[in-house]
């Protein structure tokens, strides 16, 4: 981060936002903190992007530090509070923001690994 935003919280992203991937431009200017895994939620595709919902399974994440304008660029990219909801969740780097939904939409399948990079 060149300071511009300051570090405010960490965000754990399973989805687009990850490297490499459509919207990861979004946290570019983030600093990229970890992966891990995170264990009580479970993942499922509409075949263009990712839904996390809290459950049995587990999922992996990236682990990033955040500025407060990036966050609400990213709650406005997620659609939050009506589309995706959030929050704070334990990992190994501390605390962090989740994006999840309270219920799974329709025609979307399960994905097993629990890591979208396998879909």
């Amino acid at each position: 981060m060149d300071g511009i935003d300051e570090v405010v919280s960490k965000l754990a992203v399973y989805g687009t936002l990850r490297r490499g991937c459509a919207n990861h431009r979004y946290i570019a200017d983030g600093k990229y903190v970890g992966t891990g895994e995170l264990q009580g939620w479970n993942m499922y595709s509409n075949g263009s992007y990712p839904y996390v919902v809290k459950s049995g399974g587990s999922i992996k994440v990236e682990i990033y530090e955040i500025g407060e304008e990036t966050l609400s660029s990213i709650d406005d990219l997620e659609g939050y509070p009506m589309h995706y909801d959030r929050t704070q969740v334990e990992t190994q780097y501390g605390k962090c923001w989740l994006y999840f939904v309270r219920k799974i939409p329709s025609r979307c399948f399960k994905i097993e690994s629990g890591d979208w990079l396998d879909q």
